[in-house]
């Protein structure tokens, strides 16, 4: 568990790799992912939402990636989540690079990062980005669009 002055220079740091952090997340996303929105199959904003709550209790990268794991069989949603969990999970385990890039940095500022943190910090800015994403997919044709134009009017 990091103390206060590694989880602000954690921060921190991630604060800087937030472009590369959104990239990834649209390398993932893109338009190759049609899908990611498909409520019919068992995507949408609640699924993504309670993926981003999963990701912000998980004690570790593991467990959450544990999560996913159990969506892609999950009755309910093992159509949709069993399509895309292991290149969520893919793109899970590629952000560790990005937290050793921060635990270098932190380094070299003399403060000492436990990389499994760092990881699961990073992972969490990535599910919070990709949970922004579908939102915004969602509102330019999934279902919510009606539901904001008939909001609008009122």
């Amino acid at each position: 568990m990091m103390n206060r002055l590694q989880i602000e220079t954690c921060n921190l740091l991630i604060d800087e790799y937030s472009s590369e952090i959104i990239k990834r997340m649209k390398g993932f996303t893109g338009d190759n992912r049609p899908d990611l929105c498909n409520q019919a199959n068992g995507g949408g904003k609640k699924q993504f939402n309670d993926v981003m709550q999963a990701a912000n209790s998980a004690c570790c990268v593991e467990e959450f990636k544990l999560y996913i794991s159990y969506k892609g069989v999950k009755q309910g949603t093992k159509e949709y989540w069993g399509e895309i969990s292991d290149s969520l999970n893919t793109q899970v385990d590629k952000l560790r690079d990005l937290a050793k890039e921060v635990i270098k940095q932190a380094h070299d500022r003399q403060v000492e990062l436990p990389e499994d943190d760092v990881h699961l910090e990073v992972v969490k800015r990535y599910m919070g980005y990709l949970m922004w994403q579908v939102n915004v997919l969602m509102g330019e044709g999934g279902k919510n669009t009606q539901q904001k134009s008939n909001y609008k009017k009122k």
